[in-house]
C-alpha cells in the first residue's frame, strides 16, 4: 500500500550508523531497531497500511506467488497493447513500456482531463492521466494486481464508441 516503505541495511551499515552523531528523529534507524527488539513500535504503527499489506500477501499466496503475478501482468499487458494498437491507438513509449501499465497517447481531438472524467461518468472506471509534461496528453491503463482481462477487454472494446460519444458531446 502507498505510504509503507521497507528498509534493509547491511551489517556494515548498522556499524556505520553507530558513529553518526546527528540522526533525524523520524529516520533514526538505531532507535527504531532498539524499539523493535524490545517488542514495541517506536511510533504509532499504521495499522490500516499493515492490514493492506497483509491482504496483498494473501492475494499473492492465493494466485501462486509473485512470479505468477508477474506472468499474469505480462500476458495482460501484451493483450492490452495488441488490442489498443489494432484499434489505432498510439502507445507511449513506443519501446520498452512499463510492465504494470499501458500508456496511450490521446488524439489531438481529446482534452485529456475531460476525457478521463467522461470515461469515469460513462463506465465507472477510473483511468490515470499523464503527469507533468504529459498531463492531458496520455491516459494510462493499469494491469497489475486486482484487475482482470475481462474488465480491461470490455473497456477496450467500448473505446471506439466512447471516443465517438465524447467527440459528439464536446
Amino acid at each position: 500500500p502507498p505510504g509503507l516503505a521497507f528498509i534493509w541495511c547491511s551489517d556494515r551499515s548498522w556499524e556505520k550508523m553507530q558513529t553518526v552523531k546527528l540522526r533525524p528523529y523520524y529516520f533514526d534507524l538505531l532507535a527504531l531497531k532498539k524499539s523493535q527488539e524490545n517488542g514495541r513500535p517506536l511510533f504509532t504503527p499504521p495499522i490500516p497500511l499493515i492490514a493492506g499489506l497483509q491482504a496483498v500477501f494473501d492475494y499473492l499466496e492465493a494466485i501462486g506467488g509473485i512470479n505468477e503475478l508477474v506472468k499474469r501482468t505480462r500476458v495482460l499487458a501484451q493483450d492490452v497493447r495488441k488490442r489498443l494498437t489494432e484499434q489505432g491507438w498510439k502507445l507511449f513509449p513506443k519501446k520498452n513500456p512499463a510492465g504494470a501499465l499501458t500508456a496511450v497517447h490521446l488524439p489531438h481531438e481529446l482534452q485529456g482531463t475531460s476525457w478521463l472524467e467522461f470515461i469515469k461518468q460513462k463506465t465507472g472506471l477510473i483511468l490515470a492521466g499523464g503527469q507533468g509534461p504529459l498531463k492531458g496528453k496520455i491516459f494510462r491503463i493499469g494491469h497489475l494486481g486486482w484487475t482482470n482481462a475481462i474488465l480491461i477487454r470490455g473497456f477496450i472494446e467500448k473505446l471506439p464508441d466512447l471516443f465517438r460519444d465524447f467527440l459528439k458531446e464536446a
